[in-house]
């Protein structure tokens, strides 16, 4: 009798721990599965910068033609200025835009303005600088070296590429910058991005959004502490504002 209550008990011992094997086995394939970035999302995040890499590039050829045929008046600030933020967005933001619809966002302003450095050898005076040609950053990617960050209190999920070089062309080796390049997935599944070198984008920092959210935590008295959190909360939302909802 006893042998064979000390067999039941085995078996029943058996069937719970395949029971939980089985549990912790569905959670890590729901976890898996849950996962906000993948493979293909990787690939496309590259793909759409190097893109706009080629746009950029674009841009600085056919401005310098223009400026060099005189097209473009280089004598007069604000008609060089309008000229240029015309082009920028004939060249660059439209065909990008084509090809990828909503993947960028502009924050207050209704055009996404371009990072570009206009060059010139005459000394300025009055306000006014003749410049022989523009130039846009050259921008080095390594794409090999990411992170996924899930925000805490926000729950949102970034992709991040932190292995970014820039500088310009008659920069040296030494003068380069680093520079962050960064996603955000909506819930139809479209990549926008939320930090670029080349772009005054609505930029978005869900790392350091949290950060600074526990940060107000140590640095400010205690009975001021939700009322700060709050306002800081609210400050973040009103840029998550801007985007379409997110994963």
């Amino acid at each position: 009798m006893k042998k064979w209550l000390l067999i039941g008990f085995l078996l029943f011992v058996g069937v719970i721990i395949v029971g939980c094997t089985s549990d912790e086995e569905k959670q890590e394939v729901s976890k898996e599965n849950t996962k906000v970035f993948t493979q293909e999302d990787f690939e496309k995040a590259e793909e759409m910068t190097r893109f706009l890499d080629e746009t950029m590039n674009d841009f600085e050829k056919e401005a310098n033609q223009l400026i060099e045929d005189g097209t473009i008046d280089t004598g007069n600030n604000d008609n060089f200025s309008e000229a240029i933020k015309n082009l920028a967005q004939e060249t660059v933001i439209v065909p990008f835009l084509e090809r990828y619809p909503d993947s960028l966002i502009a924050g207050d302003a209704s055009t996404i303005p371009l990072t570009f450095e206009p060059t010139t050898t005459e000394p300025c005076g009055f306000g006014n600088c003749a410049y022989d040609k523009v130039e846009v950053l050259d921008v080095e990617y390594n794409f090999e070296t990411r992170d996924v960050y899930t925000s805490e209190e926000f729950k949102y999920s970034q992709l991040i590429y932190s292995d970014v070089q820039m500088k310009y062309e008659e920069q040296s080796e030494e003068e380069k910058q680093s520079a962050v390049l960064s996603f955000v997935k909506t819930t139809d599944g479209n990549l926008i991005f939320s930090q670029v070198p080349f772009l005054h984008v609505e930029n978005l920092d869900l790392k350091k959004a949290d950060e600074e959210y526990a940060e107000i935590q140590s640095s400010v008295p205690e009975s001021e502490v939700e009322a700060e959190q709050e306002a800081y909360r609210s400050d973040v939302e009103e840029t998550l504002a801007h985007y379409p909802e997110l994963q």
